[in-house]
């Protein structure tokens, strides 16, 4: 699914006006239609599921479904390390 990112500002009564930017890659480069489903993110961490219902120089999406998010649910593992027997020590070996 298509995800684009918004900000609350650009909200009004569940309808979203995306960006310039975002409005220009959905029209000209992706090419999509209204009635198309999205996902919209607001940059703290809350996503939504919608609907664009216009597309042109402002792309306006409704907001459907506020979908839920696991945020900041991290043990903090950080994995690195060399593998044994690799030519490179970083698990490449060459082909021959």
């Amino acid at each position: 699914m298509r995800r684009f990112f918004f900000s609350r500002q650009q909200e009004e009564e569940g309808l979203v006006v995306l960006s310039p930017e975002e409005s220009r890659h959905i029209s000209r480069v992706l090419r999509l239609e209204p009635g198309e489903v999205v996902e919209l993110l607001d940059g703290r961490g809350s996503v939504f599921g919608g609907e664009i219902v216009a597309v042109g120089a402002e792309v306006q999406v409704r907001i459907t479904a506020e979908r839920p998010t696991v945020v900041g649910q991290t043990d903090g593992t950080c994995c690195s390390g060399r593998f044994e027997g690799a030519e490179d020590g970083f698990g490449h070996s060459k082909v021959h």
